[in-house]
C-alpha cells in the first residue's frame, strides 16, 4: 500500500471534543495520533466517511508555551470498524482538517516540531 500522507504523524495522546450533528458537544477520548493536516482518534461514535465535523484538540502546556485549544472543522475520511455496530465500544476515526485558522497552525506546528524533535533526539 502507498503512503498517501502529506505530513509526519506523531503518536500522542490529546483529549478531543466534538459537536456531533443533533447532540450536544462530546468528549470523544484521545488522539492515537494527529499531524499538521489530520488526526486519527478513538471513539464510542460510528462516523460514516465524508461526515463533516467541528473538533477541539486540547494541546497541553509545553516548554512555557501555554496549553491551547485547536478549534479546525474536520471531514472523517476512514472509520473502522466501517459498519455501524452495537456490539462495539471505540471506533477508530481518521479526520483531515479541512481548515485551522492561522494562529492555531502554527500553534499545532510548534507543537509537533517541539515532539518530534524530542522523539528524533532519543
Amino acid at each position: 500500500m502507498q503512503e498517501r500522507r502529506r505530513a509526519p504523524r506523531l503518536k500522542v495522546k490529546l483529549s478531543v471534543d466534538l459537536r456531533m450533528p443533533g447532540r450536544q458537544t462530546a468528549r470523544l477520548g484521545k488522539t492515537i495520533d494527529i499531524s499538521s493536516n489530520g488526526a486519527y482518534f478513538g471513539t464510542e461514535y460510528f462516523m460514516g466517511e465524508g461526515t463533516r465535523l467541528p473538533i477541539t484538540i486540547q494541546l497541553p502546556a509545553d516548554k512555557g508555551i501555554p496549553a491551547a485549544n485547536l478549534h479546525p472543522d474536520g471531514i472523517v475520511v476512514r472509520c473502522r470498524p466501517e459498519q455501524e455496530d452495537p456490539e462495539v465500544k471505540e471506533y477508530e476515526v481518521a479526520v483531515f482538517f479541512l481548515n485551522l485558522a492561522d494562529e492555531e497552525q502554527e500553534l499545532l506546528a510548534g507543537f509537533l516540531e517541539r515532539k518530534l524533535g524530542k522523539a528524533q533526539a532519543r
